[in-house]
């Protein structure tokens, strides 16, 4: 069954895939400890050295994968007798059930850590919630929905952190006998120690970065038309590492102090671990604006290998550092609050500066290309997004000075709802973004231009209106109104009508097609183009003399008729598009189109 009909599918890959890194931690050590005739134990999780908690995950461990197991025979049979459509529910809810099963070790070491400091998790809360703020902060118009952004940090809190602490108590567990070996002097054991402590910290920094990307891209398979792009996926990226980072810091406040707050919840909250991710999701972002899946495998593994090595980077740097202050600087109040943050932010400047590049080149082409959306969709005439209302969809100050008076004038309530009408018409012009670079790929954006107007209509509430023509939206190419427009619609762009075209005239503007009379009788028709009828026209078969296409019939089909042949998208091998996924696009753009005018009718209602 593919991943589309079983939901479930991508999370329970996701879960096989960590549960069987601790299985691989498992065989290694019983197979070290059988070759070094160890006989306190099989496995060295299970001595006495670790606690009663690092025991349970183990046996969770276990147990989890047997469940599994378990549950993968009643799911065997539904597919078999109920079939991919009937037993869609049921396999959905065995696969959440198995993913939480195979998943049971990182769950239990997580909670364990949140559990047993819950004074200092009231502590971080308020500084992590500040955290996700920020980070929500960075896309300037349509932003990641504050509840992904709490799935997102959940699961880097829970399952990553979880992950990356089994996976660091494997490797103290047997690294160390694996490095010292059969040194006798001391100073051999010590520097055997110190190099498996550094490879220790730098092995947990790659678990942890798979566990932290693992989440973000969960998030990118279910929820792929909340990224935007790069600036949505650097978001949903840092709220994953805030999430991890705030897990993280419980068990070292209660081990190492307080000033383990100051190091990862004060000037490392936004420049550790939340950094690293944001690379994560940068990489996730921007395969979301590429066509080409190979060119997406490609951005995203880069994404994945930036945050890795600048992980690997921090914690090496670090590790030499703290060597270096043993020998010869020594422990102080100035270390912790000024030296140690300097050498972060020295050791994490280029991860910084690429991040910074990445979002200020992401929000531009994001600005841009909603801007194009927006234009095309007030051109379709369809109320859903009007030219008065282009001001403050594409100016954040303009929409901060609304919100505030509305807030002011009709109270809370009509806020809210203006906030649900402005959410809703960002989504239907990321939609139609989508659409005109799938459909229509050689339109280019419009640059970036902030026309005077007002935003949607509250009672009690004037704003600027338009200023004639300097404040009407641009005229868009008939190719991108047809691309998010089912219907012919009425309006200065469209195509006269075949009848009035005299025969063998062209069309004096390249916004128009041309009329079907100038076909000479027995000109081919191209085969990419379809009827109305959804049919393709056999080869070599010649249009009909004057007969014109009916105008609004066909769907998707009759829209990619009307586009000129340079503008007909193809796939990378030069095949005719997929009707099918456009037409799931046009009708997602109706749904869209439709509640974004419920909101606006909520909001009519509650500021009356």
């Amino acid at each position: 069954m593919s991943a589309r009909n079983l939901r479930s599918a991508p999370l329970v890959y996701v879960s096989m895939a960590l549960a069987a890194a601790w299985l691989v931690q498992m065989w290694y050590d019983l197979a070290q400890r059988t070759s070094d005739q160890v006989e306190e134990s099989w496995f060295g999780l299970l001595t006495d050295v670790w606690p009663a908690e690092v025991h349970v995950s183990f046996w969770a461990a276990v147990a989890g994968a047997l469940v599994a197991l378990a549950l993968a025979v009643p799911a065997l049979g539904v597919r078999l007798l109920a079939g991919p459509e009937r037993g869609r529910v049921p396999l959905t809810i065995l696969g959440v059930l198995a993913s939480v099963a195979l998943l049971a070790p990182y769950l239990v070491l997580a909670g364990h850590a949140i559990g047993r400091n819950a004074l200092w998790l009231l502590l971080c809360l308020p500084t992590t919630a500040a955290g996700l703020w920020l980070v929500r902060r960075v896309e300037r118009l349509r932003r990641v929905p504050w509840w992904l952004l709490i799935v997102a940090a959940s699961w880097g809190a829970l399952v990553a952190y979880g992950f990356a602490a089994g996976m660091a108590t494997w490797f103290a567990d047997y690294l160390p006998a694996l490095f010292i070996g059969d040194a006798k002097n001391a100073p051999d054991i010590l520097a055997a120690r110190w190099l498996a402590s550094g490879y220790q910290q730098n092995l947990s920094a790659v678990a942890s970065e798979l566990g932290k990307g693992a989440g973000v891209g969960l998030i990118y398979l279910y929820f792929r038309n909340r990224f935007t792009g790069v600036a949505s996926g650097i978001a949903i990226g840092a709220a994953t590492g805030l999430g991890f980072n705030l897990a993280h810091t419980l068990p070292n406040i209660a081990l190492q102090g307080g000033y383990q707050f100051w190091t990862l919840q004060v000037y490392g909250l936004l420049t550790g671990n939340a950094l690293f991710t944001a690379l994560t999701g940068a990489g996730f972002g921007a395969a979301t604006r590429l066509r080409e899946p190979k060119l997406r495998r490609v951005v995203i593994t880069c994404g994945f290998l930036a945050a890795i090595g600048n992980q690997a980077l921090t914690v090496s740097a670090f590790h030499w550092y703290v060597s270096l202050r043993a020998d010869a600087l020594g422990e102080s109040a100035t270390d912790y609050l000024l030296v140690q943050p300097l050498v972060q932010l020295v050791v994490q400047s280029p991860a910084l500066v690429l991040c910074a590049v990445l979002l200020w080149s992401g929000t531009r082409s994001v600005r841009a290309g909603l801007a194009t959306a927006l234009d095309a969709e007030v051109a379709t005439g369809r109320g859903a997004v009007t030219g008065a209302e282009l001001g403050v969809l594409l100016s954040p100050a303009r929409r901060l000075w609304l919100r505030g008076t509305v807030l002011r004038t009709s109270g809370f309530p009509a806020c809210r709802a203006l906030d649900r009408v402005l959410a809703a018409q960002y989504d239907l012009a990321a939609a139609g973004w989508r659409v005109l670079r799938d459909t229509v790929g050689a339109v280019a954006p419009r640059p970036f231009t902030v026309p005077p107007t007002q935003g949607p209509q509250v009672p009690g509430i004037q704003g600027p209106g338009p200023q004639g023509p300097q404040g009407s939206p641009a005229p868009m190419p008939f190719s991108a109104h047809a691309a998010l427009s089912p219907h012919a619609v009425s309006s200065p762009q469209a195509m006269p009508s075949p009848q009035t075209m005299p025969p063998g005239h062209a069309m004096p503007s390249p916004q128009t097609m041309p009329s079907p009379q100038t076909m000479p009788p027995g000109q081919v028709m191209p085969t990419r183009h379809e009827m109305p009828s959804g049919q393709v026209m056999p080869t070599g078969q010649a249009m009909p003399t004057g007969q014109a296409m009916p105008s609004g019939q066909g769907g998707a089909a009759s829209q990619m008729a009307l586009l000129p042949p340079s503008m007909v998208p193809t796939s990378p091998v030069g095949s005719p598009p997929q009707v099918g996924e456009e037409a799931d696009g046009l009708a997602a753009l109706e749904a869209l189109r439709e509640t974004v005018m419920v909101r606006k009718a909520e909001l009519a209602k509650v500021a009356a």
